[in-house]
């Protein structure tokens, strides 16, 4: 790593400056198929205040103890409104600051010491569930929820099995490959069976659950849902919990402003400004990303990936899974991003790894559903056949396209 303490104040201003820049240059030069980048609108990025300096996430809006404004307590709560409209829910929080926070926020409103807490094992299940994360600082008992990793479902028969011996209190669904929707209403009757409560992270399918294709858990039988509001959402960094429980409602929102103080107020407004463009768009929006999602899954099958999921769709979200052979998952993201393409793995074993390609960039560029054969093609050049500079010189050809310079389903 290079060194910068002998720089001037000036001289490293100039850094941070010019890092910016490169930054910006370097995603403008980029197709992203991966299912962390959003992108915000020309609206939403003109929200960002940094001059709101965190407030206080004690009490509620209008009655908090320490000063605040009449003026955020409106966007704040216009943020929530939104939200209940959006996620069919009766009651929202926004205090927590990313998936990982809500996470820690239910754990610790939701559980207490020796509970059981099911969720889906490494590296499918995020950390923030399970004991390599928050959970080692905290006296619970983690248990995986047993999975095929072959169809990526939940076997649910060990599943029941396991629930009615060790008795969890809480179930944590949600996955690094959420391409298929849980059994929800059998994993709810299971739940009832043993007195748990059903939370999903749907970080990466937040922003497709006000479409009319896409699958909303708390209307199947979950409790909760959670995540954060920077992938599909295309919002900010924040957490977003939504349940219909006034009961979980209360205890969530008591314990989020113990544990977390300052809730960097200044990313409230464009959290609301997102909301507002899913309220606007998301019908087309959501529809459009998974009908690309499908189309690209297809079109990676024919070009000869072996793509999860080939028989019933590919997907029900808009990430699609590849199953790649080697030891070296780095390595296809480095090939990707030489050939100028952004995309993530999942490791499944020694010598097997998921290829994880999202259509949540392409569609805000533009793309549509006969389109993705050209980036399955893009795919194809710099992973199977090695064609590096060929597979560059199409996403330029994609990148350069008017179309592609325009934040769609978004406001100006």
């Amino acid at each position: 790593m290079e060194e910068f303490s002998n720089g001037s104040s000036r001289q490293l201003t100039q850094l941070i400056s010019d890092s910016l820049d490169e930054i910006k240059q370097w995603r403008s030069q980029k197709l992203s198929l991966d299912g962390g980048f959003g992108m915000n609108s020309p609206a939403t990025g003109r929200t960002h205040r940094d001059w709101i300096y965190s407030l206080s996430a004690d009490f509620y809006p209008g009655e908090r103890v320490h000063p605040t404004c009449p003026a955020f307590d409106r966007i704040e709560l216009l943020c929530l409104d939104l939200a209940k409209e959006l996620y069919h829910c009766s009651y929202a929080d926004v205090h927590t600051l990313s998936s990982g926070s809500a996470s820690m926020v239910l754990i610790c409103s939701l559980t207490a010491d020796g509970d059981a807490i099911m969720s889906l094992p490494a590296p499918l299940g995020h950390k923030s569930m399970r004991t390599d994360g928050f959970g080692q600082f905290i006296q619970r008992r983690y248990l995986d929820i047993p999975i095929d990793t072959d169809s990526l479902t939940i076997k649910m028969d060990e599943f029941r099995e396991t629930a009615l011996r060790e008795r969890p209190r809480l179930i944590m669904l949600g996955s690094a490959l959420y391409i298929f929707n849980e059994p929800f209403e059998e994993i709810r009757r299971i739940a009832d069976e043993v007195g748990a409560l059903v939370c999903v992270d749907v970080s990466h399918t937040y922003g497709l659950l006000p479409c009319s294709m896409a699958v909303n858990p708390l209307d199947h039988g979950a409790d909760i849902i959670a995540g954060s509001t920077y992938k599909t959402v295309c919002g900010p960094n924040k957490g977003l919990i939504c349940t219909n429980s006034r009961e979980v409602y209360q205890a969530v929102h008591d314990n989020s402003t113990n544990l977390i103080f300052n809730y960097n107020a200044f990313l409230i407004p464009p959290l609301a400004q997102a909301l507002i463009e899913l309220r606007e768009f998301g019908e087309d929006y959501g529809c459009q990303m998974m009908k690309n999602a499908k189309a690209l899954g297809a079109a990676m099958e024919k070009e000869g990936f072996h793509m999860m999921g080939r028989d019933v769709g590919y997907t029900d979200t808009h990430l699609l899974a590849a199953k790649m052979k080697g030891s070296q998952p780095r390595e296809a993201v480095k090939r990707l991003d030489m050939a100028n393409v952004l995309c993530s793995t999942v490791p499944l074993s020694e010598d097997r790894f998921f290829l994880r390609p999202a259509t949540l960039i392409p569609t805000k560029i533009g793309l549509k559903e006969q389109d993705m054969p050209a980036v399955a093609e893009i795919l194809t050049d710099a992973l199977l056949r090695d064609r590096i500079p060929q597979a560059a010189a199409k996403v330029k050809e994609i990148l350069d396209r008017p179309e592609s310079k325009k934040v769609h389903f978004a406001m100006d």
